[in-house]
């Protein structure tokens, strides 16, 4: 799935806490939601442990400042204290616009993020019973989708999507 060797953690701040995915030499070795609240600290303080249990070398981030960015306030100022904290750690912290993600995927034919996460489940057999079903209008969003937010943004970093299938 990744062409990139190194130790990857991909993260999506939710309203509700964190998602993540942690992908080592290629293959997906760890994924999740943290709930840690609003509380900025605490979601700093979990994904510095995360990191450290892992011995990720490098951290995806989504460029929240990038032109397009549908992030709050409050989503974008923990995304620079992220990507600021875990420099000073000395992790390489790549941040993607989200855009350029949706363009990626729209360019497969893949335009809403159930069929992108049903894409990468076929890829990642691991998450596949954490695919959400096809959303009706009416419906919130599933909270498994954050999890294939920050898939994603590891794919479209490191990734190999070619085989993908729509």
């Amino acid at each position: 799935m990744l062409s990139d060797r190194r130790s990857i953690i991909a993260l999506d701040p939710t309203a509700r806490g964190i998602a993540y995915v942690f992908l080592e030499r290629g293959e997906l070795l760890d994924w999740g939601h943290r709930r840690c609240g609003r509380n900025e600290r605490d979601v700093i303080s979990f994904v510095e442990g995360l990191v450290a249990r892992c011995a990720a070398n490098v951290l995806i981030l989504e460029d929240a400042a990038a032109l397009g960015s549908k992030r709050c306030l409050r989503i974008r100022e923990l995304l620079r204290a992220l990507g600021e904290t875990l420099r000073q750690r000395g992790v390489t912290v790549v941040e993607i616009p989200r855009v350029d993600v949706r363009e990626r995927w729209a360019a497969k034919g893949l335009t809403t993020k159930e069929a992108v996460a049903a894409a990468i489940g076929n890829s990642l057999p691991e998450l596949l019973p954490l695919v959400p079903p096809v959303r009706k209008t009416w419906m919130s969003e599933h909270p498994h989708v954050n999890v294939f937010d920050a898939a994603s943004l590891a794919v479209h970093a490191f990734g190999d999507e070619s085989h993908i299938a729509p």
